[in-house]
């Protein structure tokens, strides 16, 4: 059974989706088949805020999205992204910040220090 990585999420952020494992893809004990694990769409949470005492995602917010590319390919490596959305204007992603790395520690340090910036 796999195991989510731990992460440090403040308030503020909502999680769209997760499957961030805490599983390495050099893991030599780690089958074929799930390499399909280290996937495109990883993770992706979304900035919110508080409107008369509900969360709510803005049109426009911060998102930060996490992904292995190339996809199940076990020379690949993450790509963190972190991007603003103005959904008021076009549906495109600003990028702001990425960070690629193979080791899922170093991902997990890069995106809690952005999770905690103020933008």
């Amino acid at each position: 059974m796999e195991t989510l990585m731990s992460l440090k999420i403040p308030s503020g952020w909502a999680v769209s989706y997760n499957r961030f494992l805490d599983l390495s893809i050099d893991d030599s004990a780690l089958p074929s088949e799930d390499l399909e694990l280290f996937g495109e769409d990883m993770l992706q949470l979304q900035s919110m805020i508080l409107e008369k005492g509900v969360w709510l995602i803005p049109p426009e917010h911060f998102l930060i999205d996490l992904g292995w590319y190339p996809e199940a390919d076990p020379k690949g490596q993450y790509k963190l992204l972190l991007a603003h959305v103005d959904r008021t204007k076009n549906k495109k992603w600003k990028e702001l910040k990425t960070f690629r790395s193979k080791d899922r520690f170093e991902i997990r340090e890069m995106l809690e220090s952005w999770i905690q910036e103020k933008y």
